[in-house]
């Protein structure tokens, strides 16, 4: 990257290029993009490139799909806007026609979008987990659900952190509308409608989206834990098989010097058999 490129370019242009990059040398390719920030006096940028965090092979997958799979990215972005509607909508006391449906388009364009982040890990010759799957799963079902901002910054490639869903904690604001009067019980009397500072939210509806949320993050934290364990056994595993090879090689050596140490006491008792032979028929 030539200093005239750097003083043309932002910093989400800069961070684009850098998660674009292999993450095996990450660090190195911001140390250097840092200091040439700090020589061109952009210490306000260099400061904030420095905290840019090395990305993980499911995060880099994720900042390709605009360039890998367009077309995959487009289709979940589109479908997650078009659920997160319907979602608010059903909150404030609306009616959705298809929400099943719209759960299923999403769900479909969510694995298109894994398959596509995949598909460019295989072409880099890296292997696709299954946790860099669900990793890849959490973070794109995340993002297509969650603000705006989250959607730019994917395809804009510069999706700088792994996410996690929000449950129902995006619509803890949402105005939740009184329900309609239903038909025979009569019109209620009518009041000065409420400007819309007044209208209060559904204390019940909102306790319920609360704890909801707060499960929902109870258990994101439990099954990052114990991936994170499933880990460290996985590791450990292949440590105590690796010592397991090599005590079997140990054992097999020994065995093989014992076998040839019997066998070789084997021929010096024989030996030693015909050699008494020998001095009793002397003898005689």
């Amino acid at each position: 990257m030539s200093a005239r490129m750097e003083d043309s370019q932002s910093v989400e242009e800069l961070l684009a290029e850098l998660y674009g990059g292999d993450p095996d040398n990450f660090v190195g390719r911001r140390g250097a993009l840092v200091r040439q920030l700090r020589q061109g006096g952009r210490v306000e940028h260099a400061r904030q490139i420095a905290a840019a965090r090395r990305p993980t092979v499911s995060l880099w997958a994720a900042d390709h799909l605009a360039e890998f799979a367009p077309s995959a990215l487009d289709a979940l972005l589109e479908s997650g806007r078009r659920l997160r509607e319907a979602q608010v909508a059903v909150l404030e006391g609306g009616a959705v026609k298809d929400l099943r449906g719209l759960l299923a388009d999403h769900s479909d364009a969510l694995q298109w979008a894994v398959d596509g982040a995949a598909s460019f890990l295989d072409s880099r010759d890296r292997e696709v987990s299954d946790a860099v799957r669900r990793r890849l799963q959490t973070t794109l079902r995340a993002v297509s659900l969650g603000p705006p901002e989250l959607g730019e910054a994917l395809a804009a490639g510069r999706l700088t952190a792994e996410q996690e869903p929000e449950g129902f904690g995006g619509f803890a604001g949402v105005i939740v509308q009184p329900p309609a009067p239903r038909p025979g019980t009569g019109r209620p009397k009518a009041k000065p409608a409420p400007k819309p500072s007044q209208v209060r939210p559904d204390s019940d509806l909102l306790a319920r989206s609360h704890a909801a949320k707060s499960a929902a993050d109870a258990q994101a934290r439990l099954a990052r834990q114990l991936e994170a364990e499933a880990g460290e056994l996985g590791q450990r595993a292949e440590r105590l098989t690796q010592e397991a090879k090599g005590a079997a090689a140990v054992a097999a050596d020994a065995l093989r010097r014992a076998t040839q140490a019997a066998d070789h006491a084997e021929r010096l008792a024989q030996e030693a058999d015909r050699a008494a032979a020998a001095v009793e028929t002397v003898g005689h």
